[in-house]
């Protein structure tokens, strides 16, 4: 019962990636290839990350990690983060350069009304190092995280909460749900940077297409490419997500609709099926 009234309550978001999000992913796997934590190749990356972002007309602070504010009408933030590293020997087109190819392309309204983050993580691969640094020493209020990671291949598209604290992320998922065309929400076990931030009870959710399959790339040398209407599908997602939050003084709203719309809708069904039983049971 709740997932068409989610459906039908979601606001219709019209929008698009901008650039190529599969050029990002070329030039990741191509032209630098496998990026370790730490490694010489990773600081290629963020450099190139950097440069784009300046591009753009963005200002991020730079660490391991990349990180933009864009300030909005109230400190809340909301955070899209995704990891640019890879296990050694693995050029990383799906794990994880198509994650930050959307981030890269993802448009930011002028004056949101949440603040928007977007985090370029690095240290995913070797144990979630830099974002569970970031999520520990976060003093801000947070509205949601949203972590993208290997998108760019794959039939499913699942919004992953994790196992632990999934009531939290609850309501975020079903945010996501409501605006995706193809998304469905899942329990794990996608371990990825959204983790340290639900392990410390911030709504957090993971954006996915590795959910229980057994393609053999991830994590090889054979992760070398994407499908571009994949990554499509999953950016215009995300940057729905981004303009929900950017211009809805209350996200959350059409979910917590949905749920009252839902428990009404399951009452009187189940007032005039317990009717319809009572008559049979006279009739007989």
């Amino acid at each position: 019962m709740l997932s068409p009234v989610t459906k039908g309550l979601a606001p219709d978001y019209q929008c698009q990636l901008t650039g190529d999000p599969v050029g990002h992913v070329d030039y990741l796997v191509e032209e630098i290839g496998e990026r370790p934590y730490l490694s010489e190749n990773e600081a290629q990356a963020l450099g190139y990350i950097q440069s784009t972002l300046e591009t753009k007309g963005f200002m991020p602070d730079i660490d391991c990690n990349a990180v933009v504010h864009i300030e909005g009408k109230r400190d809340e933030a909301v955070i899209f983060c995704a990891h640019y590293d890879t296990v050694p020997g693995s050029p990383g087109a799906d794990d994880n350069a198509s994650g930050v190819s959307i981030l890269l392309g993802l448009t930011i309204p002028e004056n949101p009304e949440y603040t928007i983050i977007l985090a370029f993580f690095t240290g995913e691969e070797t144990g979630l190092v830099e974002s569970r640094q970031f999520a520990h020493a976060l003093e801000r209020e947070v509205a949601g995280v949203i972590c993208v990671d290997t998108v760019g291949l794959g039939e499913d598209f699942h919004i992953s909460s994790m196992r632990e604290n999934r009531g939290h992320s609850f309501f975020l998922s079903q945010v996501v749900y409501g605006l995706s065309d193809t998304g469905v929400p899942s329990i794990g076990p996608l371990n990825s940077d959204h983790v340290p931030f639900n392990e410390r009870g911030i709504r957090a959710v993971g954006l996915t297409r590795s959910f229980n399959r057994t393609y053999p790339h991830i994590h090889s040398e054979r992760d070398v490419a994407v499908d571009r209407d994949t990554l499509v599908e999953t950016g215009e997602t995300v940057q729905k997500v981004v303009m929900h939050f950017s211009y809805s003084e209350h996200p959350y709203a059409f979910v917590y609709g949905s749920l009252i719309l839902s428990v009404v809708i399951s009452g009187v069904l189940a007032f005039f099926l317990q009717r319809a039983i009572h008559t049979w049971l006279k009739e007989k």
